[in-house]
């Protein structure tokens, strides 16, 4: 049965007017972490103007994502019966590190696989001389790859690993699409023949079917087993009532972090065997609904415009630092992944997003290269 729409408008109403006089705090704690990743880009991107200081912050995220992914790897393999030092509850198949959520680690990860990628596919482009036939370009790539770049191959294969096994289909499937916008914006910025961009799409697929082959069954159970459609069907239910929800207060909206008090209402008998609807599993539709249609374009504009200057900044220098790429590739992972889940609603996964966009955004504008 479907719920009263206009008892429905109604109970949000009066649940979101509850939810500002008994929890104020959870505005202001809203509130509270936008100022915090406001402060945060901005001291990335002080950093970031200085060539050396942004290099090292990027080895510095790489050293905590291989850590964290070696650590997950390891409680994986001793049964995976407890997140740090708290006993896991959900996700026991699955590589989350010190994460509870899979979908949230498969963000924080694919981070990871793209700084690693971006710092390697930019230095190599530095190397190839495109003059030269494309069998001796991809022996030159090989012997870098082996030798110089060893240690930046070694953490971008643990980190697609450890990707592959957290199990979230969206984590993969993004973070491949970010891998490979990546890829084509170096070989179309180098302007390389048609035969080089084939062969660089080829080795991707490769490695992406190593990386496959690696993880097994297990990745192959993310796509195919019955609770992932279940999800499916129970997120299609949610996307459809958030909607509705939205449509009572386009303009406005219901206030930061009333989400979960305002949906209430409007939960249909589908949704009924779940727990909670806490989330709406998609981040674009979740601040239309709590900061209204203009407060959403807002904080995407702005988005957007830091994205493009990263985007800038890949075409126009001389070379491709990693940092412009990382940046926009960044961005689109996270953009891509926002649809579908809410991992930039954890504060590590946002804090990483927000440091290497504000490193790209820093080198792409900075007027000097130190």
């Amino acid at each position: 049965m479907a719920p009263d729409l206009g008892a429905s408008e109604r109970g949000a109403q009066r649940l979101a007017q509850r939810h500002h006089q008994r929890h104020p705090g959870i505005t202001r704690n809203a509130l509270g972490w936008y100022q915090y990743y406001l402060v945060l880009f901005l001291l990335g991107w002080a950093v970031g103007r200085n060539r050396d200081s942004a290099e090292a912050g990027l080895k510095a995220l790489l050293v905590v994502e291989v850590g964290l992914a070696c650590y997950g790897a390891f409680i994986l393999a001793a049964g995976n019966t407890a997140v740090a030092f708290a006993e896991r509850v959900a996700y026991r198949d699955s590589l989350t590190a010190t994460f509870i959520n899979k979908n949230s680690y498969a963000t924080f990860v694919g981070l990871g696989v793209v700084t690693a990628l971006g710092m390697i596919v930019s230095t190599l482009r530095r190397e190839i001389n495109r003059e030269d036939p494309l069998h001796i370009q991809v022996r030159t790539v090989i012997q870098l790859l082996i030798t110089r770049y060893f240690l930046l191959v070694l953490c971008f294969s643990v980190l697609c690993v450890a990707l592959s096994f957290t199990g979230s289909r969206a984590g993969v499937l993004t973070t491949a699409l970010a891998c490979g916008i990546m890829i084509i914006l170096v070989l179309s910025r180098r302007g390389l023949r048609m035969q080089s961009l084939l062969g660089a799409a080829a080795l991707l697929a490769l490695g992406v079917g190593g990386i496959m082959s690696i993880a097994g069954g297990r990745m192959t159970e993310g796509f195919t087993s019955a609770s992932a459609f279940d999800s499916i069907d129970d997120r299609s239910v949610i996307y459809k009532s958030a909607i509705t929800a939205f449509h009572h207060t386009p303009l406005l909206g219901n206030g930061l972090g009333s989400f979960e008090y305002v949906f209430t209402p409007y939960i249909s008998d589908e949704l009924i065997g779940l727990r909670s609807v806490v989330d709406a599993h998609s981040s674009y539709l979740e601040n239309m609904i709590e900061l209204g249609w203009p407060g959403t374009l807002v904080l995407l504009l702005s988005l957007g415009l830091l994205a493009y200057a990263c985007y800038n900044g890949i075409y126009r220098r001389k070379r491709v630092l990693p940092y412009s790429l990382i940046g926009l590739g960044a961005t689109v992972q996270v953009g891509l992944h926002s649809l579908v889940d809410f991992s930039l609603e954890i504060p590590a996964v946002t804090s990483a997003y927000v440091l290497l966009l504000a490193f790209g955004v820093a080198q792409s504008t900075s007027t000097r290269w130190h």
